[in-house]
């Protein structure tokens, strides 16, 4: 397996919204097994997760119907962590209901009623 760099996971976050190629950047984050190290970096608690939240929310917009994030259970994560993140960061709140959106749409394991996204 191909370690992705941390720093690397946590810029492409900042350049997702600019990128005319970002589908094609997530396959890629995708092919190389970057889903499982993005998630390890989320659970760790020793720092601000806004980056890796703000690239797995990308992710799941442009790729959410990928077996990977659905493995990974991005969807949990993203409702999990989004509310600590939102406190701080009430910009990207947006951002979050969107992905969490766009993955309930795409996993096939989603409730239809799942309750909505409120931080």
């Amino acid at each position: 397996m191909l370690r992705l760099p941390q720093k690397l996971l946590l810029h492409l976050g900042n350049l997702f919204p600019r990128r005319f190629n970002r589908v094609e950047h997530s396959k890629t984050i995708l092919e190389f097994d970057g889903v499982p190290q993005l998630i390890k970096l989320l659970r760790s608690n020793d720092r601000s997760q806004t980056h890796e939240l703000v690239l797995l929310c990308y992710l799941a917009l442009n790729v959410g119907n990928s077996k990977a994030l659905e493995q990974a259970r991005a969807l949990n994560i993203i409702e999990g962590v989004a509310r600590s993140v939102v406190a701080q960061h009430p910009e990207l709140r947006e951002l979050f209901a969107r992905a969490i959106h766009h993955l309930t749409l795409y996993q096939a394991g989603a409730h239809p009623h799942r309750q909505p996204y409120a931080p």
